[in-house]
């Protein structure tokens, strides 16, 4: 076994690549055998599962401790415990630091112990304000707070030895000092380095799917101009000649009864054929810089009569001065075809939040109903081709939505439960 030995501090280094070992197996765990098998599930059985297997690491890193110092043992816990609140969420922080301080009792009832409860406490709050931050920012701002918390974990943990230290005595020795950068930079470059693979993990997982969608829409694209173009003709011809009958004054009054039932079903065939061909049709982008609160509130403004009429108060929250390159009709589109689900989703009436702000470089539209909400299995489905929760969907609109942002490099990020709503949160670039 290697030591590395400074004064009266011992460095394992046998342990230390244990602790990593622990740590990344638990996530090559999740990511390759779990994860797929409980997708479909609720979200809170994710943040569950997250829990479970982070307090695992915990306690395997707090079983196999990389070094010692003046009564102290020191591992890998606060990157699994940074972890399982950064990528479980509160619920599985909150576990996972449960699980830190039953097992810490169990290894002794010493001053490690009291230091444990407070940092693993306090780490709640802070991770309470900044989770919403941290799921919002972009990839290096993202590293940037995985450095700060570590940071705050090492520093914290030091900074309480250093008072325990200074009340029994002496304490500031190139012992200390060489512990302490030891102690500080190994965990601050194993957390970044983790967060590093999760995320690239992450990122395949969702080009993989990027390329899966873009499949379907080419071979979905493909399919509705060939058929839905030559059935359109056909059902014109059917349509002019059923008018015709209907004019004649020998039918009887109950067949043109059947007349207007059967032109009115045409006539919805076309919307459906129409729906089609707008999908498939590859038109012209007349991309230009847009100011999106204006375009938002003339969409509320079209939407409102929808809203009155299915009991829904909208609640706009739009901050202006956030200009966008995209086509004007398209962007409306999206957005009506949100608005429109989002509002019968609440048949009993209820609240629909818009929101429009900027953040760096970025303009972040937020829609958020509290409508039926959706299963985990029909959120994996959400803007696949012919997927629809309604009677009369075509399974189109949510696809052109997916189509329409990710042609401005834009990012969709859907949240729903069964029961509790949808939130809805679209990501473009922001123009000067």
């Amino acid at each position: 076994m290697e030591f590395i030995q400074a004064g009266r501090m011992m460095m394992d280094i046998s342990h230390y690549l244990t602790n990593i070992f622990f740590i990344m197996l638990i996530i090559l765990l999740y990511h390759c055998c779990i994860y797929k098998k409980i997708r479909k599930f609720r979200r809170i059985y994710h943040y569950l599962v997250l829990g479970v297997l982070f307090s695992l690491a915990t306690i395997l890193c707090m079983s196999f401790p990389f070094a010692y110092y003046e009564g102290y043992i020191y591992d890998l816990r606060p990157v699994a415990l940074t972890l399982s609140f950064l990528y479980g969420g509160m619920p599985a922080g909150i576990m996972t630091v449960m699980a830190m301080i039953i097992y810490r009792f169990f290894l002794g009832v010493t001053d490690g112990l009291w230091l444990t409860i407070f940092l693993g406490v306090s780490l709640i709050p802070i991770f309470y304000y900044i989770l919403p931050l941290y799921h919002r920012s972009v990839f290096r701002r993202r590293i940037m707070i995985a450095i700060l918390i570590s940071s705050f974990f090492s520093f914290g943990i030091t900074l309480i030895a250093i008072l325990v230290k200074f009340l029994r005595g002496p304490f500031f020795t190139d012992d200390f000092i060489s512990f302490f950068l030891y102690y500080c930079f190994f965990q601050t470059i194993v957390n970044c380095f983790i967060i590093l693979l999760i995320e690239h993990l992450r990122e395949n997982d969702r080009i993989k799917l990027e390329v899966q969608q873009a499949e379907k829409l080419r071979l979905v694209s493909e399919l509705a101009a060939s058929v839905a173009h030559e059935m359109r003709n056909p059902m014109t011809v059917v349509r002019g000649f059923l008018q015709l009958f209907k004019m004649d004054k020998v039918i009887l009054e109950s067949h043109s009864k059947y007349l207007d039932i059967a032109i009115a079903e045409l006539d919805r065939a076309e919307a459906i054929i129409t729906d089609y061909l707008s999908f498939a049709k590859q038109q012209t982008s007349q991309a230009e810089r847009i100011e999106l609160g204006h375009v938002i509130e003339q969409v509320i403004e079209i939407m409102t009569p929808l809203s009155h009429y299915h009991n829904v108060s909208i609640d706009k929250r739009i901050e202006h001065n956030c200009y966008v390159y995209a086509d004007v009709s398209k962007m409306m589109q999206c957005i009506i075809n949100i608005l429109k689900n989002s509002i019968e989703a609440m048949p009993n009436g209820g609240e629909l939040v818009v929101q429009l702000y900027a953040e760096e470089q970025q303009v972040l539209i937020v829609i958020e109903d509290n409508g039926v909400g959706m299963t985990q299995e029909q959120l994996a489905r959400l803007g696949k081709p012919f997927n629809t929760t309604k009677k009369d969907g075509t399974g189109l609109g949510m696809v052109v939505v997916y189509s329409i942002i990710e042609s401005l490099q834009g990012k969709i990020a859907v949240k729903s439960e069964e029961g509790n709503g949808t939130q809805i949160s679209i990501t473009l670039p922001k123009r000067s």
